[in-house]
């Protein structure tokens, strides 16, 4: 009997002992738990992708006068006159080659044509008394020719070494410096005109067909370059493709303007085509694909609490559409942030954080 009293005894105390260990252990797990760093992600805050009135359509700008300058004949640069940006009028000089050697070479043929010029004229005069026969007058007047035409070629030669701009516009890139040695034909400034500029889009087809019957459709359209986004530039509407892309099935429709004195426009430039849609009543919130994920039928996004950055999950009702954005019919408002990337590794109520390079996911 005393021995199974012990044994009990000794039992309940390893019991116990047990129990306070297990507990010592899950404290510190839990308040670890409560205590967990907060998630790093990339926030989206909302904001109006298109003005009431008005479909935004990213564009990229296009030129119809761009020129690739280059000199017709090699030589050695000896001064550069203009640099990327710079505006140029019709005429002016934009470079020039070492003329040296070239002006050595127009004073010597110049004099020797000058030389064969006297005696074709002296012939001339002798001719008609007699002096010297008519095959003499016909050699002289040969060389005096072929000279000519080495002057000729000596003149342009010179001009050559000057690189001028044919029509008012900006410099869009240069390709040479002082003192380099350039080859004829290589272009070595392109000249972007200040005409001709256009900017370009891709649209669905039913955004074509709704445009098709409306008059005045110039009237209030405008482009914003993303470099100036405040600058509303005036377009008109030039061509449209008559052939849908095979991958996006869009069409490319085609705009005109001209850039404003304040700003140098240049292709490939991205821009943003404002246009205008009478059907279009309320400002749209678009928002990237990779913010929703669904549940039972149901698109969600995770809304950030700005208090205490929680996120609480948001149900949201999305335009039907495909691509990389989708339009918000319902749910989101101007001013609140969604996460946008890793949905899928988040719970209701965790904390967040806005992600930075220097941010690693824990």
């Amino acid at each position: 009997m005393h021995l199974t009293t012990s044994f009990y005894r000794r039992l309940f105390t390893s019991l116990s002992l047990s129990l306070c260990l297990i507990a010592c252990d899950s404290a510190p797990k839990e308040t670890a738990d409560k205590q967990a760093k907060p998630r790093p992600v990339k926030l989206l805050e909302i904001k109006y992708a298109d003005k009431p009135g008005f479909l935004a359509h990213p564009a990229l700008i296009h030129s119809e006068q761009l020129s690739q300058l280059s000199f017709e004949q090699s030589g050695v640069i000896k001064n550069l006159l203009v640099v990327e940006g710079q505006r140029v009028k019709q005429g002016d000089t934009l470079a020039r080659l070492d003329q040296h050697n070239i002006k050595e070479q127009l004073r010597s043929t110049r004099a020797e044509f000058s030389n064969l010029d006297d005696n074709y004229k002296r012939a001339q005069r002798l001719i008609g008394e007699g002096a010297i026969s008519r095959s003499e007058l016909e050699q002289r007047k040969s060389k005096r020719d072929i000279s000519q035409a080495q002057l000729s070629s000596a003149e342009k030669a010179l001009k050559d070494t000057i690189l001028i701009a044919p029509y008012d516009g900006h410099i869009a890139t240069v390709s040479l410096k002082d003192h380099q040695n350039v080859q004829a034909g290589n272009t070595v400034i392109s000249l972007l005109g200040q005409g001709g500029l256009q900017a370009k889009i891709n649209v669905p087809a039913h955004v074509i067909a709704g445009a098709k019957n409306k008059k005045d459709h110039n009237l209030g359209n405008y482009l914003t370059l993303a470099a100036s986004p405040d600058i509303q530039t005036p377009i008109h509407f030039k061509e449209i493709s008559l052939e849908a892309d095979a991958l996006s099935q869009t069409y490319e429709v085609s705009f005109a303007f001209k850039a404003p004195d304040e700003l140098i426009v240049l292709p490939g430039m991205a821009a943003t085509v404002w246009l205008k849609d009478n059907q279009v009543d309320t400002p749209i919130i678009k928002i990237p694909l990779s913010a929703i994920f669904n549940e039972v039928d149901t698109h969600y996004v995770w809304l950030v609490n700005k208090d205490d950055m929680s996120v609480v999950k948001q149900p949201i009702k999305i335009a039907p559409a495909v691509g990389a954005e989708l339009s918000v019919l319902s749910g989101l408002s101007v001013g609140d942030s969604i996460v946008i990337s890793g949905v899928s590794y988040l719970s209701a109520g965790m904390i967040v954080r806005a992600w930075s390079i220097n941010s690693t996911p824990r």
